[in-house]
């Protein structure tokens, strides 16, 4: 399946049914390229909470990656470091933040 287009990529990502989770991140990876866009941002942070663990973990990573400079990020890694039920969730968070300051301090 290629995806083409920010709007067939947000259509998918509106209906994670439709797609298994190597689609579903090779998506959410595409929309990482429109880290200027504040609506793309929103839908990649909303599907932090998704109920796949797989893309959950692929969302938090897209995050961390293409809008590592938005200062919402920091938190929301911070958070899901501490307070997250999945312990691999944790450790790809703290990993993230870890790779975050490693970058600020070369910088």
């Amino acid at each position: 399946m290629l995806i083409s287009t920010r709007m067939e990529t947000k259509s998918l990502l509106g209906n994670p049914e439709n797609a298994n989770d190597y689609v579903y991140v090779a998506a959410l990876k595409h929309l990482a390229q429109w880290k200027d866009d504040p609506e793309t941002f929103l839908m990649v942070k909303n599907l932090t909470h998704d109920a796949s663990d797989y893309a959950y973990c692929a969302a938090v990573k897209a995050l961390a990656c293409g809008w590592k400079d938005n200062p919402e990020i920091l938190e929301l890694l911070r958070d899901r470091a501490q307070n997250d039920p999945d312990k691999e969730v944790r450790e790809l968070a703290e990993q993230e933040l870890a790779e975050l300051d490693k970058r600020v301090s070369q910088g």
